[in-house]
């Protein structure tokens, strides 16, 4: 699956790399359920795969959002943030009314885990770090 990811406007990199190390120091892989496609409706361009909500994504959420200080998207905030993973960016309206139909013409639902989280720039994309997360044993969590 995709790296973790959220989008801040305004960033102190520096904090936010120290921030996440202590935050994701401290995170298994987590386990998530993709249960269909959708979009962000005409004119964002992004098409994703919608995750179920579960208490192990939306502790790291939490974690993540309170860690970090800056000026978040208001769609990756506590309360107005829908769970996804970003299939494809820049698409036209009329890509993204024929997307779901072509990314899921069985509609069945599949379980994956996140094995990493990335600290990007864009555009362009520039990693800045990354961290693997590793496979869960008992006595860690978010």
């Amino acid at each position: 699956m995709s790296p973790w990811r959220f989008i801040y406007d305004e960033l102190d990199v520096e904090a936010a790399v120290a921030s996440l190390d202590r935050i994701l120091g401290n995170v298994d892989q987590v386990p998530v359920t993709l249960t269909g496609f959708s979009t962000f409706g005409a004119g964002m361009g992004v098409c994703y795969a919608a995750l179920r909500a579960s208490p192990e994504l939306d502790a790291l959420h939490a974690a993540v959002t309170d860690g970090i200080r800056g000026s978040c998207r208001v769609y990756y905030r506590r309360g107005h943030w829908t769970p996804h993973c970003t299939v494809a960016v820049g698409l036209t309206d009329a890509e993204m009314d024929r997307a779901p139909d072509l990314l899921e013409p069985d509609r069945r639902s599949f379980d994956g885990v996140f094995e990493a989280a990335e600290l990007v720039e864009f555009v362009p994309v520039v990693r800045l770090k990354r961290w693997t997360l590793p496979v869960p044993r008992s006595g860690r969590a978010v």
